[in-house]
């Protein structure tokens, strides 16, 4: 079996090393909001994920699905130290960092996050907080103990600049680690440059909506239409399956969600074989002819 190690150091407390995550975003916080009676759904959900394999779950302030997490959490046999949890810091959030986080703990049912990533570069000021204020909060939760790693989601490379400044006067320890961004083979970068910055500065990128071509795939002029089917042929693999591939050997963590059960074995079945080089690079040409991004509005 071909594992990828996107970075040893990124592990569960109980030495798992950090695998696919499972999202509970966009849309989930649409169906949730548009009937309560979708909670269930998504708790069934999270409960079907990890007892498949996932224990990477990815949830935020902003989507309004963290008390769900902590359902799920409740109702499963599985140890806290062997689950990795990511919540989001939402800007437009009526507290600062370590209050929403503490506040996300009792929805979650836990004392600590493994991530705890600022959302987006977004401010209104109506909180009281700007990027440096927010960040320098964000540092004091990993000072605390409240979060094991921090990041960010959406940042572009002058913003990732500016925190990654703010790091530098508290220690290399407290540099962002993540961006958690779109990413897919038509959006290698959501902002210019951002891929090789990240690679550069060993940020590891998560990315969300990987699987966002294959929206657009069943139009005969989209050049992925052509590449996935032969591929999926030649690796005895779904098209989903070969896209997550294609992520991971981008050096790139991809975390997606789905209520089907079928479709949660198959997204953990990426690990028992490799893309040659040649075929990620034909995946990679794919955005000279075609730039397409599926989340244009963010929170």
């Amino acid at each position: 079996m071909t594992k990828i190690e996107l970075s040893p150091s990124f592990k569960t407390v109980s030495g798992k090393p950090l695998l696919l995550g499972t999202g509970t975003g966009t849309k989930w916080k649409d169906l949730v909001r548009a009937d309560a009676s979708n909670s269930k759904i998504l708790v069934d959900q999270l409960k079907l994920s990890v007892h498949k394999g996932y224990y990477h779950l990815d949830t935020a302030e902003i989507y309004g699905t963290q008390p769900e997490v902590g359902k799920a959490l409740k109702e499963i046999d599985v140890n806290r130290e062997d689950l990795w949890v990511t919540t989001k810091y939402s800007p437009f959030s009526k507290f600062g960092p370590v209050a929403a986080l503490k506040a996300g703990f009792e929805e979650i049912g836990v004392d600590y996050v493994d991530l705890y990533l600022i959302h987006a570069n977004k401010w209104d000021g109506k909180n009281g907080y700007n990027l440096e204020s927010a960040w320098k909060e964000v540092i004091e939760t990993k000072k605390q103990g409240l979060a094991r790693y921090i990041g960010v989601s959406n940042f572009d490379v002058p913003a990732l600049e500016a925190v990654i400044a703010i790091s530098k006067e508290y220690g290399d320890e407290y540099l962002p680690q993540f961006n958690q961004i779109e990413f897919h083979p038509y959006l290698k970068n959501q902002f210019p440059g951002l891929y090789d910055f990240c690679q550069k500065n060993s940020i590891l990128i998560e990315a969300y909506g990987p699987l966002t071509p294959l929206i657009r795939v069943e139009e005969k002029d989209h050049p992925l239409a052509k590449i996935l089917p032969r591929l999926s042929e030649k690796y005895g693999k779904t098209d989903s399956q070969i896209l997550l591939r294609w992520v991971l050997q981008k050096n790139v963590l991809p975390v997606t969600t789905s209520s089907n059960e079928k479709r949660i074995e198959q997204s953990l079945e990426v690990y028992d074989f490799s893309l040659t080089e040649d075929d990620v690079k034909e995946i990679d040409s794919v955005e000279d002819e075609f730039q397409f991004r599926g989340f244009t509005f963010v929170l």
